[in-house]
């Protein structure tokens, strides 16, 4: 099954190669203007450049403070772009090569080969792009550490940097198996609209049984809920993950099945 991971994995990073690039280009202007903004305003020591609070803080305590009070919504732009472009990197994959050569490969290595690869590939694509994006914030604030000597938060505080890093990749992959279930039925499109739609929803709540809150740094940062029931919410996460890769499983045989049935 190696050589059909290897395969979906190039195959996965061809197909979202222009959004990857957009989102760090993305990244790169951001970067650039802030630090124009913090040296015109001799502010490089006090602040940082790029920390995962600037990019993955989603809707913090205090902006759900100052909404319920006066109505102020603080939109998470850079939270929210960046799971639009991570989800549209993903396009219709999982369909398109079911549609174009699954039905070959399926009968070569079989059903649960095919899918089983489709989901591995489609973890170390989310890692991948995840891990892409947190070793550049840490590259940028560890030169600024050494030009100017300012803090780096990530270091300070690591061990809730990694597993936010963990938690932001298991669910952003729990999302995207949902997408590519839901693309077979629906269209990409549809699917597309409810996850944008969740995680916007998300930011009103801060109840742990909705993981897109795991992906907002602020929930972990503010509050010792989140931290306190690591392995409750990790269990949780998993079970839908175990329970996503059996539907699809039970889907694309019941797509074969029909294929055959045509035939």
């Amino acid at each position: 099954m190696l050589p059909l991971i290897k395969r979906d994995v190039r195959l996965r990073l061809h197909h979202g190669k222009n959004l990857i690039i957009a989102q760090f280009s993305f990244f790169l202007i951001t970067t650039v203007s802030f630090i124009l903004m913090f040296t015109l305003n001799d502010l490089n020591t006090q602040m940082e450049w790029l920390s995962f609070e600037q990019f993955w803080d989603g809707f913090s305590e205090l902006d759900l403070k100052m909404f319920k009070q006066d109505g102020t919504l603080a939109t998470p732009y850079f939270w929210l772009i960046f799971q639009l472009l991570y989800f549209l990197s993903l396009r219709t994959f999982f369909t398109a090569d079911l549609t174009s050569s699954g039905g070959l490969i399926i009968i070569r290595t079989g059903t649960r080969k095919f899918v089983m690869s489709k989901v591995i590939s489609l973890l170390l694509y989310t890692t991948i792009y995840i891990a892409l994006f947190v070793f550049y914030i840490c590259f940028v604030s560890s030169i600024q550490h050494f030009l100017f000597d300012s803090s780096m938060s990530w270091k300070a505080n690591w061990e809730t940097s990694i597993i936010f890093c963990i938690f932001l990749i298991l669910v952003l992959f729990l999302e995207s198996l949902f997408y590519e279930l839901a693309s077979l039925m629906m269209g990409d499109i549809i699917p597309y609209i409810i996850l944008i739609s969740v995680n916007f929803l998300s930011i009103f709540s801060q109840n742990i049984v909705l993981v897109t809150n795991y992906t907002m740094f602020s929930r972990w940062s503010e509050t010792g809920l989140y931290s306190d029931n690591t392995l409750l919410m990790l269990t949780w996460v998993s079970s839908m993950i175990i329970l996503l890769v059996l539907l699809t499983l039970w889907l694309v045989k019941k797509i074969d099945f029909v294929y055959e049935k045509g035939e």
